[in-house]
């Protein structure tokens, strides 16, 4: 097991002026599995090897927690032959057990510099990265990151897994990438587990 590895009980502790980020102490596996089987138990999920593909094509490898979030939900939809059932609000089930918008596998993508300067409203704001900011942060103070990998959406701003986080970050936190805004992100949850659970930072 490496350090970017919780173990299956869920629990792991940081080692102590530890380089390399770790999940946080709530990142926990078969707590995230079975909350999200038992919210749906038709639910389509991905193949180990449709996860594998997915980080390939990314170039980056994904969070133990991001791998059993695809497996349960994969695709984003439902297989139980009923359909869909949404709530009153128009949530779909998915939705709602994830706890945002949620993307599906084919759309996972990576939140870089490049994307964001060039399609999101606050580009050009005069906003630059700032040295000093990224090396005390919790989630990095840059334009984007290969490792910020968006999963979902509040309906205008993108959720996504930090698996490049700051030094005082967790590997597999959850950020919110602000559309008006053309550097950093904001902490949502520890772990991905929280941010299922809604424990949320902010």
């Amino acid at each position: 097991m490496t350090d970017h590895q919780p173990a299956r009980t869920g629990r792991p502790a940081a080692p102590a002026h530890s380089a390399v980020p770790v999940p946080a102490p709530s990142a926990d596996l078969d707590l995230l599995e079975r909350t999200l089987r038992e919210a749906l138990p038709g639910s389509a999920g991905a193949t180990e090897e449709e996860v594998a593909a997915v980080e390939a094509r990314l170039g980056v490898p994904f969070s133990e927690e991001l791998r059993v979030l695809l497996r349960v939900v994969g695709s984003g939809e439902e297989d139980s032959g009923e359909g869909e059932e949404y709530d009153h609000e128009g949530v779909c089930p998915v939705d709602r057990a994830v706890g945002c918008e949620f993307f599906g596998l084919e759309h996972l993508s990576a939140v870089d510099a490049e994307v964001r300067s060039s399609s999101w409203y606050g580009a050009g704001s005069g906003e630059a990265a700032d040295p000093a900011a990224a090396g005390a942060a919790v989630v990095r103070h840059v334009a984007g990151s290969a490792g910020w990998i968006a999963f979902g959406s509040n309906g205008g701003d993108t959720y996504a897994v930090d698996l490049t986080p700051g030094p005082a970050g967790h590997h597999g936190q959850v950020i919110l990438v602000g559309h008006e805004q053309s550097v950093g992100a904001d902490l949502v949850s520890d772990s991905l587990t929280d941010f299922v659970l809604g424990r949320r930072s902010m």
